[in-house]
């Protein structure tokens, strides 16, 4: 379930409305192909967005982002083979953060139960009085009964905690092991050309309401080219680079201001990013988002491999919406990739292998972003932390 699509009628009662978006957090099961980094990545992205949409009063989506993190750290995350590997000092951090986010989904609860109840109560008034009118004008009026009794009176009590999310007591013995690096995607397979590359045009979309039911991601592709000449180097020594696309939401859409590269290495068809703590960092101090990410391939075409995918189920797990751009400057291509929600998305997160590995061709598992508004007018900022 899209956890962005989070719209409820006000003809339904404040409790069925409630119990359907916590419900859509309840839609997360582990995919024994992600990594526990990745995992990681994804949840720490994924309580960047809570805090994005409560800013843009987004309230029903906030509370389904932040019922769905509470659900994958404490019920399904536990499940990982190398869960228990993560480092006392982090599993700590990871404690406070749960902790705040229950806070957080407790108070979205109880400020959307009061939202859904005066919205509910509207909406018998103004049944009651349409039907009054109906029987008025049908010349029925003599039938018409003692105006009705105000509603009854709906709880304004404080709502239990988030269904099935209450923190248990968190494990307290965790094994001392080597600190984990940071969380690492290998990016795949792949000197640069004179002329700027092709973008695939068919990338914009001819409505702000494209398939999938996603919010459109607006952006300058030019962010790709500047991309593309920092990692020069890299392409011209047969390595792949890759950075993190970051934005903002403003008025219903995504807008990626930000492409930051982390510290690296690469090879002609894999990139390691290292010590992403400066990244989350950079992030949380400007209120940015994760909205997807970027990598070159050197001397291959456009296109998502096998370790591609598994890594855009990460980003796509966080943010339904995020894209995955591919840079490929031999053949002037730049192309924007999502898994396809359908397909794709069921199948990579069922895939339990690792590394380079076939993918069937019979089912349509990824596709240009359909969503994804090229805006030559949008201002980005290039950071390199290398």
């Amino acid at each position: 379930m899209d956890p962005m699509s989070t719209h409820t009628f006000p003809s339904q009662t404040p409790e069925d409305r409630l119990r359907y978006l916590t419900g859509c957090a309840a839609d997360v099961e582990l995919s024994p192909g992600l990594s526990i980094d990745q995992y990681l990545r994804a949840t720490r992205s994924m309580l960047q967005m809570v805090d994005a949409h409560i800013r843009a009063n987004r309230q029903e989506s906030a509370l389904v982002l932040a019922s769905r993190f509470l659900v994958l750290f404490l019920q399904v995350l536990p499940k990982h083979k190398d869960f228990r590997k993560i480092n006392p000092e982090e599993m700590t951090a990871w404690k406070e953060r749960c902790r705040s986010t229950f806070k957080k989904a407790e108070a979205l609860k109880q400020a959307l139960h009061e939202r859904f109840t005066t919205e509910y109560e509207e909406f018998i008034r103004q049944k009651q009085e349409e039907e009054i009118r109906q029987l008025t004008e049908s010349g029925v009026d003599h039938l018409l009964p003692e105006p009705p009794p105000s509603p009854p009176p709906i709880s304004t009590q404080p709502v239990g905690p988030i269904d099935n999310c209450s923190p248990p007591a968190f494990p307290v013995a965790y094994p001392k092991l080597p600190e984990l690096n940071g969380p690492n995607f290998l990016v795949p397979d792949k000197n640069y050309p004179a002329q700027p590359p092709q973008i695939d045009r068919s990338l914009k979309p001819q409505t702000t309401s494209p398939r999938h039911g996603w919010l459109p991601i607006r952006m300058s592709f030019e962010l790709a080219r500047r991309f593309m000449r920092l990692a020069e180097p890299n392409t011209i020594a047969n390595r792949e680079t890759c950075a993190s696309l970051c934005g903002n939401l403003v008025n219903n859409e995504y807008r990626i201001t930000d492409v930051i590269i982390t510290k690296q290495s690469g090879t002609s068809d894999s990139c390691t990013t290292h010590n992403e703590e400066e990244l989350f960092n950079y992030m949380e101090k400007r209120n940015l988002i994760m909205l997807g990410w970027i990598h070159t391939h050197p001397s291959q075409t456009a296109f998502l491999s096998s370790v591609d995918q598994h890594t855009q189920l990460s980003y796509q797990i966080m943010l339904p919406e995020a894209i995955a751009i591919v840079c490929a400057p031999k053949f002037d291509e730049i192309t924007a990739f999502s898994l396809n929600p359908v397909y794709g998305l069921p199948f990579v997160r069922q895939c339990k292998e690792c590394g380079f590995h076939p993918h069937p061709k019979s089912i349509q598992i990824y596709e240009s972003s359909p969503h994804v508004i090229d805006d030559p007018s949008a201002s980005f900022n290039v950071v390199d932390l290398r």
